[in-house]
């Protein structure tokens, strides 16, 4: 079983693999995009391993296509991650072999990591879906309230229960600034 920490970023991806030992076995630097996190799982020649990266923007595609692969991957709270984000040397290359140690560590049952919960791409369009609608619900309400706001100024007033014209027929009686109004 291997062990790879990732330090996502938008453009590049930082990988070091683990091993059983805890010994740092591969680092690359990679694309973030389908072709750049296909050449790490390339280089695991077929082996067992899991991913594991700090929660951010852009883990989202990263866990995905790990995911997809059939790989165990996980994203960790950045503040489970503290001792990389306290520390004095702070490169790329260090900070996915401390993720990938951490990860060691984690899955031996030898530290506690907090995870960051990320929704299935099923849940996600389901939520998109949701807000979509409140967003139309809410145009809805404005448009309502923007037209009672008009009905409010324009009518001085609008007589609901009397339902006859002039005429005899069906309708309502507004009295407005500019005199009566009858349909």
């Amino acid at each position: 079983m291997k062990y790879i920490g990732l330090d996502v970023h938008k453009d590049n991806t930082v990988a070091c693999a683990i091993s059983a030992g805890g010994k740092a076995v591969m680092s690359a630097e990679v694309r973030t995009n389908a072709a750049g996190l296909c050449e790490i799982h390339q280089r695991m020649h077929g082996a067992e391993y899991a991913v594991m990266m700090e929660s951010s923007t852009y883990s989202y595609i990263v866990y995905r296509f790990f995911l997809k692969l059939g790989v165990e991957s996980h994203v960790v709270h950045a503040r489970s991650l503290k001792m990389i984000t306290d520390t004095d040397k702070k490169t790329d290359i260090l900070d996915a072999e401390r993720i990938g140690r951490c990860l060691r560590l984690w899955k031996n049952g030898e530290i506690e990591l907090s995870m960051s919960y990320f929704p299935t791409e099923q849940e996600a369009e389901l939520k998109d879906l949701c807000r979509y609608k409140e967003e139309l619900s809410n145009k809805l309400g404005d448009e309502i309230r923007r037209i009672r706001s008009h009905m409010h100024r324009n009518c001085w007033n609008c007589l609901r229960s009397s339902r006859t014209s002039r005429r005899g027929s069906p309708g309502f009686s507004c009295r407005g600034r500019s005199g009566t109004i009858t349909p």
